[in-house]
């Protein structure tokens, strides 16, 4: 992760350093720091399932049910939990 932190540092809108950032963590299993890094990006990347999908996981993974409970659902649909913690539309 070290290209990216510095840029996080300098520039902490950049929404695309950000969001490398942040699966870099989440792929490399350091679910804090990708949910940290990854709720700030909520507003411009809300319909983005894949981004939805890696912020709800890491913040369930962490243990941050408060932000993975308020993570918008697309089309105000219930969501279904997976075994890994992770949530779907249905």
């Amino acid at each position: 992760m070290p290209p990216f932190e510095p840029v996080i540092k300098d520039t902490p809108d950049s929404l695309q350093a950000r969001y490398l950032l942040g699966q870099c963590y989440f792929f490399t299993e350091r679910y804090v720091e990708a949910a940290d890094t990854l709720e700030p990006l909520r507003q411009q990347q809300s319909k983005d399932l894949n981004y939805l999908y890696v912020l709800t996981t890491s913040a369930d993974k962490a243990e941050r049910k408060d932000l993975a409970e308020s993570i918008p659902r697309p089309h105000g649909r219930r969501r279904r939990r997976f075994c890994d913690g992770a949530y779907a539309d249905r």
